[in-house]
């Protein structure tokens, strides 16, 4: 069962549901949306956006690490969603589906930006949408797994997106225009020398047709003289 916005208050007022860093604006009629808390960039790291101005270029990744931490009791999971109006924007993201029974800690979700426009991320920004629901019975067995008690970005995660040698989709876009630049280029240089080629053999031809008419003209020439020898000799 989806729990509602009442419900929601109600297991944070008994405690079965805890949430940290609350903000009751953040409640929807049957969701909460968790803030934007930190960014882990490529090549740049774990950044504050409270502290410095974040923009997700075009083709660029990063991961967010919500404001908020939840812990879940184990008659309760969270299915994990984005704001659709940051999707709308073009923003894609990927995350697990949901958030098992028994979880502490804050959500960590990877965005990518395949649109036009860079994103700009704002902190304290509503961004992950957590819808809470709540199972016919408790689980058996409550997470308990490597993640449990997760308040920063993984270490394999920050080491990956450090290290990562990225190549936005702007610089994708970029060097296409060049490469289609020099291919017109080539393209053109080809036509040039296409066009000189032709030039070059219609002078060849032009001088071809020159030179055989100046050879017969002499054969022409030749015959008739030796003709009229010939004529002369006979009448004479």
């Amino acid at each position: 069962m989806l729990l509602s916005d009442g419900e929601i208050k109600e297991a944070l007022a008994s405690g079965s549901l805890r949430i940290e860093n609350f903000d009751e604006g953040c409640l929807e009629p049957a969701s909460y949306d968790c803030r934007v808390g930190r960014v882990l960039l490529p090549n740049r790291g774990v950044v504050d956006p409270s502290k410095e101005r974040v923009l997700l270029h075009t083709g660029q990744w990063a991961e967010i690490e919500t404001l908020e931490a939840v812990q879940l009791p184990s008659d309760i999971a969270a299915l994990i969603g984005v704001r659709s109006s940051i999707t709308r924007r073009g923003v894609d993201y990927f995350s697990g589906l949901q958030v098992d029974p028994g979880y502490y800690g804050k959500i960590f979700v990877a965005v990518f930006n395949p649109g036009a426009e860079p994103f700009l991320i704002e902190p304290g920004q509503p961004f992950v949408t957590l819808q809470f629901v709540r199972l016919g019975k408790p689980v058996e067995k409550p997470y308990r797994g490597a993640f449990q008690g997760l308040m920063q970005f993984p270490e394999d995660d920050v080491v990956r997106m450090t290290t990562m040698e990225t190549r936005t989709l702007a610089d994708v876009i970029t060097s296409v225009g060049i490469l289609e630049t020099s291919t017109q280029d080539l393209a053109d240089s080809v036509r040039a020398l296409k066009t000189a080629q032709e030039r070059q053999t219609e002078e060849v031809h032009q001088m071809r047709g020159t030179v055989d008419r100046i050879f017969w003209t002499i054969i022409i020439g030749l015959v008739l003289a030796i003709a009229t020898v010939v004529v002369e000799r006979l009448f004479s």
